[in-house]
């Protein structure tokens, strides 16, 4: 049994979403559920072996980034590439300071969260597309959204779009710049479908603020120069109603 000061301390709750399904991670002091014990550390560099029945031991090298308070980014090589000793899966880890983060999954606490203020605080104007659609609100035409009430809450009103009119709420679970290229990174929650999503924040000179989404929680679309799938532009100054 490797010894605890190996590897994570404390028994952290963890959701690891994958495409349209959330999978539990359980991460204990020597341990990742999934990914078996831990063996070796490396700085933030882990190799675990997951013990298999009549196969021999499944040795993997994940590189852990906390990137916020909830928020891991694990990077690491395809699923089902395994190796049988941990010499070879060391030779397979990630350099941190290199890491992009288009790379790996992201791991979302599930409980008892660190609460982290929205990247942008207070009331705006907003504006939204959807590449690929007509579906647009207008910015100055009745959306808005408000962090007031909590600041760790993006309470959204949909008005006048082309679309029905409805409200969403996002919770917050960090920012942070990548060392790559200084972007700024965002995951916000849905609280009503429950779905993660990474989003790339821009400032503008105007103090407007623009956040381009993923299509799902990775962040591998967001940072290529395209224009992001998703897009939601904010302005300071609501009217009043």
């Amino acid at each position: 049994m490797p010894d605890e000061a190996v590897c994570l301390s404390g028994l952290v709750h963890l959701t690891r979403h994958l495409d349209l399904f959330h999978l539990l991670l359980v991460i204990s002091a020597t341990s990742i559920s999934e990914h078996g014990e831990c063996y070796e550390q490396a700085g933030d560099s882990y190799v675990f072996g997951l013990k298999r029945m009549a196969r021999p031991e499944c040795y993997r090298c994940f590189t852990l980034l906390l990137r916020t308070p909830n928020v891991i980014q694990a990077a690491h090589q395809i699923e089902d590439l395994c190796f049988s000793t941990i010499e070879e899966a060391r030779r397979t880890c990630f350099d941190a300071g290199r890491i992009t983060p288009s790379e790996g999954d992201f791991w979302f606490k599930a409980e008892a969260r660190t609460i982290t203020a929205c990247p942008v605080e207070g009331k705006f104007d907003v504006g939204y597309t959807l590449k690929g659609s007509e579906l647009k609100c207008d910015i100055g035409q009745g959306t808005t959204v408000e962090t007031c009430e909590r600041a760790s809450q993006a309470n959204f009103k949909f008005r006048n779009c082309s679309f029905p009119a409805f409200e969403m709420s996002l919770s917050c679970l960090g920012s942070w710049r990548a060392l790559t290229d200084d972007d700024e990174y965002v995951v916000f929650e849905n609280l009503e479908s429950q779905e993660f999503r990474c989003g790339l924040l821009t400032r503008h000179k105007n103090s407007s603020v623009s956040i381009g989404f993923s299509i799902d929680s990775s962040c591998a679309l967001l940072g290529t120069g395209a224009p992001p799938p998703e897009v939601y532009t904010f302005r300071p100054g609501v009217k009043p109603n």
